[in-house]
């Protein structure tokens, strides 16, 4: 698998993963994504009229392309490459600030995100940041999430996870995947729609742009003295606002670009508020000392890497060969017969985490062990229980009762997951032929996402079956039982 770019899907995402299918054939106007703002084309149309400034340009009716939309493409396709530092904030989805570093390079792009500015990042059993988000990067043709210092991360094909391009910024109503000429020229066109239409006017040094898709209209507000950037975008469908941006400008050395981009939409508080916030801190473009281009080893991943490479429906285990993506078996073979040798990077992050591994195991050794939950345990607790209370026969059946809906519950998550648990245990065997300077490791990152993938059902142990076996007996039982307690040896 050589990496290799695919064009873009067109489905549009939000910077935060999820799709916001706005004014595509899929379109429901009623999904909570597809929503926004009302106010500004219609106040701006009135109040422009009003005054006079408003100008029809002369010529820019019909589908050519209006001069002041080509402009605006073209100063966001000028930016090769870029490094940009901001805060996000999604009242939508989460409360609080995250940071983040946005890079592009040629036709690759992608975003970090940390902790709220300010505070610290606590440091987790592995070594690393426990609450650092994994950086996520279009490169080549799949979209990688790669947390730094690990050693396993995971890959998507890229129309399957469409990334946001950070130069597309405050271009749309709505973030939109591609590039600058893909978001503002395809737009959201619908299948079988007429071409598209267009109107341009001027309010003093504002441009105002309206592209018709069928029922679909994206109006542009374009400021002629800020390098043709718009300051607004709003998104109509069947004469409905439902989605709109608002941009402040700053000019960062030579390039005008938002210092800030809000997004609303129709379907979060109605488009009051916005539902999306971007700050920009810092940003620098097209300067020698950044990337032509990004590669994978760019972002973290070094030969020896692990990726998990999601497709729908099935995920499949590769190795890095600092070139493409090897299947785990194989890459395993080349590794033993030498003809793939582990990188520096993935070497050390390897011994950091087998290291970490042998500190928390000997710490164990003197800690009381917990006991692992099965079913099985459960019941032995669940009788243990009813003994040490004394339960009546009625209570006893109460007890029963409790004891076999958590164990249909944790049945059902056994069922969801076991998909996964195999394909943990497959590669749990082909990492015990590795050698042994990463074998320790992949063990040890394996065993972790075990444990994530079981926490559900040890859930129920500890917030369903005790909880709800403490509810049967009365105040006196429990006070002989502890009784019973305080008087062992």
């Amino acid at each position: 698998m050589r990496l290799q770019r695919e064009p873009m899907s067109d489905r549009p995402e939000l910077l935060h993963g999820e799709y916001n299918r706005i004014g595509s054939a899929e379109c429901d106007n009623r999904n909570a994504g597809c929503g926004v703002s009302v106010i500004t084309y219609a106040t701006v149309d009135i109040r422009s009229l009003a005054t006079a400034f408003l100008m029809w340009l002369p010529g820019i009716s019909g589908d050519e392309r209006p001069d002041a939309l080509s402009r605006a493409v073209e100063a966001r396709s000028s930016i090769r490459s870029a490094l940009i530092s901001g805060t996000q904030r999604t009242p939508q989805h989460f409360t609080g600030v995250r940071s983040f570093d946005a890079m592009a390079a040629g036709g690759e792009y992608g975003w970090t995100f940390g902790v709220t500015p300010g505070s610290e990042s606590p440091t987790g059993a592995d070594g690393l940041p426990s609450d650092q988000y994994p950086g996520t990067f279009a490169i080549g043709e799949y979209t990688w999430a790669v947390r730094p210092g690990d050693i396993q991360s995971d890959a998507w094909p890229s129309n399957e996870r469409p990334l946001i391009d950070v130069r597309t910024l405050g271009l749309t109503a709505s973030p939109v995947s591609g590039d600058a000429h893909d978001v503002v020229w395809r737009g959201h066109r619908q299948r079988m729609a007429p071409a598209r239409r267009y109107d341009a006017r001027r309010d003093g040094a504002v441009h105002i742009v309206r592209a018709a898709d069928g029922e679909v209209v994206t109006t542009w507000r374009i400021d002629a003295n800020k390098g043709w950037n718009p300051v607004g975008v709003t998104l109509e469908m069947a004469g409905e606002v439902i989605a709109e941006s608002r941009v402040e400008l700053h000019q960062f050395g030579e390039n005008w670009f938002p210092s800030r981009a809000e997004y609303f939409r129709k379907g979060y508080m109605s488009g009051r508020e916005a539902a999306e916030v971007l700050e920009i801190h810092s940003a620098v473009f097209n300067d020698p000392s950044l990337p032509e281009f990004l590669t994978p080893g760019d972002i973290g991943v070094d030969v020896g890497h692990t990726i998990l490479l999601r497709r729908v429906g099935q995920t499949e285990s590769f190795g890095w060969d600092g070139r493409e993506l090897v299947p785990s078996q194989e890459f395993n073979t080349r590794l033993v017969s030498g003809e793939v040798v582990l990188g520096r990077r993935f070497l050390e992050n390897a011994a950091r985490l087998t290291a970490m591994d042998r500190a928390w195991r000997e710490s164990r050794r003197s800690a009381p062990q917990p006991t692992t939950v099965s079913l099985s345990e459960w019941e032995r607790y669940t009788l243990d229980f009813i003994a040490r209370h004394g339960l009546s026969e009625e209570q006893r059946q109460v007890a029963l009762r409790v004891l076999r809906r958590c164990q249909d519950e944790a049945a059902q998550v056994a069922r969801g997951i076991s998909g996964k648990l195999k394909t943990l245990d497959d590669e749990e065997r082909a990492a015990r032929s590795l050698p042994e300077t990463v074998r320790s490791s992949k063990l040890v990152l394996l065993a972790q996402h075990r444990t994530k993938l079981l926490a559900p059902v040890e859930s129920i142990f500890e917030t369903r079956l005790k909880p709800g076996l403490e509810k049967i007996p009365t105040r006196a039982q429990k006070l002989a039982a502890e009784a019973a307690r305080s008087r062992r040896p």
